[in-house]
């Protein structure tokens, strides 16, 4: 009787790629993919919020859910801070109005037909 030589270790039986280079070949090809994620979802970034300047004072923007508003701060030796122009989003300020172009969502109805309603367990 003729003993089979074992496959060497890290190997498979017959033709099949090596575990290490179907690693490589794995990483290859999701480094790929996530370069083509990158790539698209580059003009998705963010843009900066509008300048807050002498011109703008009084201009009111929504921002993050909020309604900010450009206003003049004075600045002190309390805060560190110069007198500047700066975007007011506190927690007084109001949210943002809805958008008019989105349709408020219509009231949900039953569907007709049976309607089972479960009750609590039975003793």
């Amino acid at each position: 009787m003729v003993e089979k030589e074992a496959a060497p270790r890290g190997t498979l039986q017959g033709n099949a790629m090596h575990p290490p280079a179907i690693f490589a070949a794995q990483g290859a090809a999701m480094r790929q993919v996530l370069i083509a994620l990158l790539l698209v979802a580059a003009p998705v970034v963010a843009q900066p919020p509008p300048q807050c300047t002498a011109e703008t004072e009084g201009q009111a923007v929504c921002m993050a859910g909020k309604l900010c508003e450009c206003r003049f701060e004075r600045g002190g030796q309390m805060t560190g801070r110069p007198d500047r122009f700066a975007w007011d989003c506190g927690v007084m300020r109001p949210p943002c109005p809805p958008d008019p172009t989105i349709q408020p969502a219509q009231p949900w109805t039953a569907p007709g037909g049976l309607l089972i309603v479960p009750r609590g367990l039975r003793p």
